[in-house]
């Protein structure tokens, strides 16, 4: 009789281990994030008024340049490297570093990210409180494309003062901008 109660307890602790096992496995494949997979790279950014409305020396695009990396599968980039179509559907991360100059004291200067020509969201916002000239911009954001959506990063000013990014020749600490896919 006590090898019986042994044996069912053993088959009992097994059937659990597996069901766990099962489990486990199961959740873990259910739960798995996507792999996020960096689809461009650029090393230089810049001040760009071409295009109107955003054509003044306080309200103008971020023109990104000097491709370190791009898969033309995700993205093509248009109006002289200021929008970013993206051609695949899912959600993209959008990351950039550069350093804003010309800030001038107590005026207030902001950085967007312009989905399909309309505001997303901000990726910065800065007012200038000190007599520094200069303000780090370290942003990233995210957008949900249906494969027929466009980007592009605007900066703008209240003040009449022209501002712009500044360059450094070289930097590895600004002026980088990166474009990241992540599947649904």
């Amino acid at each position: 009789m006590a090898r019986k109660a042994g044996v069912i307890v053993i088959g009992i602790i097994s059937i659990i281990a597996l069901g766990l096992s099962a489990y486990m496995f199961i959740s873990s494949q259910l739960l798995k994030q996507p792999e996020q997979k960096v689809v461009g790279v650029w090393d230089k950014l810049e001040r760009n008024t071409d295009y109107a409305p955003y054509n003044t020396l306080t309200n103008w695009l971020v023109e990104i340049s000097e491709d370190k990396y791009i898969d033309q599968d995700y993205f093509t980039l248009s109006n002289t490297a200021t929008r970013l179509t993206l051609i695949e559907a899912g959600l993209y991360r959008v990351q950039m570093t550069f350093l804003l100059e010309g800030i001038t004291n107590l005026e207030q200067y902001w950085v967007e990210l312009l989905k399909n020509g309309t505001h997303v969201f901000y990726l910065d916002y800065h007012s200038g409180t000190s007599s520094s000239l200069f303000h780090e911009v370290h942003a990233e954001g995210y957008v949900l494309s249906d494969g027929n959506d466009y980007i592009e990063i605007r900066a703008y000013t209240s003040s009449i003062n022209e501002f712009y990014i500044y360059n450094p020749l070289p930097s590895l600490n600004f002026n980088q901008f990166s474009l990241e896919y992540i599947p649904s």
